[in-house]
């Protein structure tokens, strides 16, 4: 629930237009959605006398369909195309006249659409720009030669699609960024992938997560799991010591064993 004390109210009379602007997108981001300008009406030395503004998925939706990365779509239409709801969701607010202030004509509170999740709310489309204090703060360390990426440590988790071409070298065929390392992340991922490419690879070869194990037996079980050997050796320090790990001979006699293609189960367990 959004707490009342930030909610928009009929009547209420804010001292300039900034500030009435300023009260609906912290209610905006309190109630979890987005919001966009709508008309507005002004006076011959350009003071806006009346502005709508609406939630981002006001409008009806195109029911054609729209190509996203074809280029002859501005993204504003895009953006448009795929959100639209007809939400109703709005203020309306308007010059009180000979004051300068601004008084609240209209509030529509009720949404027809679920709104984003409060976790997911700093990829809303309002988060979307650094504000002032963000851009200084880069600005003065990138002069300490400190680049934007390590600057604003945006969290997410960097996913590629890695194959083997005929040559035996490494392609990336595709990659994603997650904000979570979960099952219903990792699901959306595959997800998306095996709609991209068509038809799901042969050998899916991982780390060893339990969370990409359950995605994958769920959405690719004719593929064939593999563990990724480098991972499984770099936690060896860890399994055993660093002594252990890289003496001479213990390695000699370990490589022996995992990189043996012609040894069986049992022989393997025994070694």
């Amino acid at each position: 629930m959004t707490n009342e004390d930030v909610k928009p109210k009929v009547n209420n009379i804010h001292d300039t237009y900034d500030a009435v602007v300023e009260m609906y997108k912290n209610y905006a981001r309190e109630a979890c959605f987005d919001i966009r300008l709508g008309s507005n009406k002004k006076n011959t030395d350009g003071t806006f006398t009346s502005r709508y503004l609406l939630c981002n998925r006001e409008g009806k939706p195109n029911t054609g369909n729209v190509d996203t990365i074809d280029t002859r779509y501005k993204k504003v239409k895009q953006r448009k195309d795929i959100h639209g709801k007809e939400c109703e969701a709005r203020i309306v607010f308007k010059l009180v006249p000979q004051t300068g202030k601004y008084v609240v004509h209209e509030f529509i509170e009720r949404h027809n659409h679920m709104l984003i999740p409060k976790a997911n709310m700093h990829w809303s489309r309002s988060k979307r720009k650094l504000d002032l204090s963000q851009q200084t703060y880069i600005y003065n360390i990138y002069k300490n030669k400190v680049g934007a990426k390590k600057a604003y440590r945006y969290n997410m988790v960097f996913v590629p699609f890695t194959g083997i071409d005929n040559h035996k070298r490494c392609v990336t065929f595709g990659a994603g960024l997650l904000t979570r390392e979960d099952t219903d992340s990792y699901k959306w991922l595959l997800k998306c992938f095996l709609k991209v490419f068509g038809s799901p690879p042969k050998i899916i070869m991982s780390n060893q997560d339990l969370e990409i194990k359950k995605v994958v037996d769920e959405l690719s079980p004719l593929s064939s799991h593999r563990l990724c050997m480098w991972h499984i050796t770099s936690k060896l320090p860890k399994k055993l010591t660093w002594e252990i790990a890289n003496n001479s001979d213990f390695k000699k006699r370990f490589n022996s064993l995992i990189w043996n293609e012609k040894i069986n189960e049992s022989e393997f367990e025994a070694g």
